[in-house]
Formats: C-alpha cells, structure tokens, sequence
C-alpha cells in the first residue's frame, strides 16, 4: 500500500530503485527522476542532506527555519537541486540575516511570515520588509501599497482581507460590476482589459473565469480550437 511504499522509498539505500521505478510509470517527470537520483546520490554518500535530512520533506521541513538558512543555501548551490527562482529567494533571506534584519514579528519560516502577514493589520510593515529585501517586484508592491490601506478600512470588495480572499469573492460572477469598479478605481486593469471583460462577460473558453483557469482549459488538446477562436 502507500504507505508501506514511502516508508521503504524513504530508506536511502531504497531510493534510486524508488525513483527508477517510478519514473518507469511515468508517476514523476524526467526532471523529478534527475534530481531524485541526484538527492539518493548525495544522501547515500554524504549521510543526508543538511542537518542529516534523509527525505525532501524533512530537508524542507528543516531548511523552512531561516536560522538554518547558511547550511541549506550552501547545499543549494553544490547540489544544483534548487530552481534558480527559489535560490535566489534563499540568498535575499541569507543576506537579511547577515545584516541582522528582524523578520515581520520575528517569523522565522516561510510559512509563518505568510500567516503573519495575511493579517491585515500588519500588512504594511510586511510590504516594508518585503521592499527592503527586494521579494517583491516593483509593480506588484505599487498596486499593494494602495491596496492594503482599503483592505483595512473594510474597502475592498465584499470586505475580503486577503489577496485570496479577494479572488474567490471577484471569481462569482454576480460580484463582477463590484469588482471591475474597484480594479478601475486602484489602476489593477487597462481600458483595453476593461473592454474585454465587458465584451465577453467576465468569461473565456469553457467558462474560465480567471487566468489559471483559461490556461488550463486551453492547454487541452481538444480545447486549442475552441481557445483559439
């Protein structure tokens, strides 16, 4: 059963037998079967990874505290298991630390700052902190900076306090006019999108009411007409 099978496929000796056969099945992709043989490599000849982590999951759950980010970052760049995206995240909190940055209210993982900063409240001290460390892209932090301050006041729309929150109220197609008015009073959408929306109705191929959606429609085979047109 599965779990009997993750139990043997965690043992280092049992990985790369793991990955051959599940790469066999097509259950990982060719890259996941790389870098599983790469990791069973590493953990078989060097006793694990950092902090003698034997699986992924207890090297993430390690590297998650930023107190442990040198050794982690270190095993990043020798491994060449990190996507580029990621290692450059690591080495922005790795320079933070250095500097004797405080985290937003002393998080100390990845996980934690996000939950403290879905508050609210404070919000605007994580956008300066996010600034600082350059984690946002300029044009994403422009349109936080006059967003957070409505999200506050109880502004937005429905009264969602969060970005996902947001979503899901402006995904209901009866909270579209409330919606399109609060994306043209903040500046989050062009009269060229505007235009759009109000000619198909909030709507593309299938139904999708968001980009994540249409994408996945569209990426269908059988759909790529439909899309197209």
């Amino acid at each position: 059963d599965k779990d009997a099978c993750k139990v043997y496929c965690e043992e280092p000796q049992n990985m790369r037998s793991c990955v051959d056969f599940a790469e066999r099945r097509n259950l990982i992709s060719k890259k996941e079967a790389v870098d599983g043989r790469k990791f069973s490599g590493i953990v078989n000849s060097s006793g694990g990874g950092p902090g003698k982590c034997k699986t992924r999951e207890s090297c993430e759950a390690y590297c998650e505290n930023v107190d442990n980010i040198a050794t982690c970052l270190a095993f990043a760049e020798s491994s060449d298991l990190v996507e580029t995206k990621d290692l450059d995240e690591m080495r922005k909190v790795a320079k933070l630390l250095k500097e004797g940055a405080a985290f937003p209210g002393g998080c100390k993982s990845k996980s934690q700052c996000e939950a403290y900063c879905a508050d609210p409240n404070y919000m605007e001290a994580c956008l300066v902190f996010a600034e600082k460390a350059g984690f946002i892209p300029p044009e994403e932090l422009e349109m936080a900076k006059k967003v957070v301050p409505l999200m506050k006041a109880g502004k937005t729309p429905g009264g969602c306090r969060s970005k996902e929150a947001c979503e899901v109220y402006c995904e209901n197609p009866d909270n579209m006019n409330v919606c399109i008015a609060f994306a043209e009073q903040i500046g989050a959408i062009s009269q060229e999108e505007l235009t759009m929306i109000k000619k198909t109705g909030g709507k593309g191929p299938g139904g999708c009411r968001n980009r994540k959606q249409c994408e996945a429609f569209c990426q269908t085979t059988e759909n790529q007409e439909v899309c197209f047109n």
